[in-house]
């Protein structure tokens, strides 16, 4: 089965059955399908029925002029043409010399199998090929074939050594990331066609920095649940350079963060909703928390923790300090919520803090919010998302509700 290490527990059709349903679509004919594929009308006609069996609906109107998608054909067929589409463009670069040969490419793109496919998504995930075969319930002798068949057909070398074990190389990263995209169409494909059986399970998983965007996620899968009963819905929070990588390898499919300015986000559509200030934050009995209009000077004789450099809180607090005529003194850096909060509560120590920062956590009540204007720091709330993500109606319906909300709804 065409699988990627998750174990979907129905399967998912095999790489077969996708490209002989494309050619039987493209076509319009099964034995025009045959002769390109070379292959049997009866063993296209049964991988079409099993297909047809797996999906729990008929994809196509058999006629004497020829087969053509039914509704539900038409659907599936625009996933399966966008994962075809991504496997190919993950096979661009092998057998070096050789891009331009579409037929080959073609050629090779039909000796793939799920197996190997499984190999590289899980050893990709993993970085380990012991517990890649752990994942996907097979001996280490068998996972370890199919990664060298996989790396004698295109022609590349996709695993490398590393301290933890063999891993994939930056070419291995990069096919299975175009591979996991494909099969989130698929699987986007198979959830769009049960649709029209009112069974749709649909799937979103959803990505964002901790506390930073919850209340809005919060709101927006609220109404989401409302709308589509069935839908699973995953959250997945990390550090932005962990989202970003899980966006653009089709692990998660949008991202709801402050927006970013200083990083090349190229092939990834940014959405502004909003933005939303900062703030600085002390204990309660801080020497500043009874002071109204506090001066630039007073924040300077304190203590300050910084969050780590490349972070939208640690621009905007440089952007104060470059005002400031003396830099205040940071001895402590740390992105830690919890260590912050803590080191607040230890002494007159100053932070910046977003609004949701600065209302979570066991601390919280020890705390308050300085009577001093952040200048110019507002941060942009958005949406990330793949330019050529193509969602599904739960997670377009998702996206409306986040877009619908405002500041004034945190």
């Amino acid at each position: 089965m065409f699988v990627d290490g998750t174990k979907r527990e129905a399967g998912r059709p095999s790489l077969r059955q996708l490209l002989y349903f494309e050619a039987i679509a493209r076509l319009g004919s099964l034995k025009r399908a045959s002769e390109e594929l070379h292959v049997t009308q009866p063993a296209l006609t049964y991988s079409l029925l099993r297909l047809e069996t797996l999906l729990g609906c008929q994809l196509f109107d058999r006629q004497a002029g020829g087969s053509f998608p039914t509704r539900e054909g038409e659907v599936f067929l625009l996933r399966v043409e966008r994962a075809l589409r991504f496997l190919r463009s993950a096979l661009e670069g092998s057998s070096p010399g050789r891009d331009g040969d579409t037929a080959r490419r073609g050629l090779l793109l039909r000796s793939l199998t799920g197996p190997q496919l499984s190999a590289l998504v899980a050893i990709d995930a993993q970085q380990s090929f012991r517990h890649a075969a752990e994942e996907l319930g097979i001996s280490p002798s068998a996972l370890n074939k199919h990664a060298r068949d996989l790396e004698l057909l295109v022609g590349q070398e996709l695993f490398l050594a590393a301290s933890s074990g063999r891993t994939t190389s930056r070419f291995g990263k990069r096919m299975a990331g175009r591979v996991r995209l494909a099969l989130r169409e698929v699987d986007a494909g198979w959830e769009e066609t049960a649709d029209f059986n009112a069974v749709a399970a649909s799937s979103i998983v959803i990505g964002m920095l901790p506390i930073s965007a919850a209340r809005l996620v919060s709101i927006a899968i609220e109404g989401l649940a409302e709308s589509f009963p069935n839908a699973s819905i995953k959250v997945l929070e990390g550090p932005f350079e962990s989202l970003e990588h899980w966006l653009r390898s089709g692990q998660i499919d949008v991202i709801v963060t402050t927006l970013r300015s200083d990083r090349d986000l190229r092939e990834l559509h940014q959405h502004a909703l909003f933005p939303v200030p900062y703030s600085l934050v002390a204990r309660r009995n801080h020497p500043l928390a009874a002071r109204s209009d506090i001066r630039d000077v007073e924040i300077c004789d304190y203590e300050w923790i910084l969050p780590r450099l490349g972070t939208p809180r640690r621009a905007a607090a440089e952007q104060l300090f470059a005002r400031l005529r003396v830099r205040p003194r940071a001895q402590v850096e740390t992105s830690s919520l919890t260590l912050t909060q803590r080191l607040l509560l230890g002494g007159d120590r100053i932070t910046i803090f977003s609004r949701e920062q600065s209302l979570h956590g066991d601390e919280v009540d020890a705390l308050t919010t300085l009577d001093y204007q952040v200048p110019g720091s507002n941060r942009m709330l958005g949406t990330i998302t793949r330019i050529d993500w193509l969602p599904t109606a739960p997670q377009r319906c998702f996206l409306d509700r986040v877009r619908a909300c405002r500041y004034q709804d945190l």
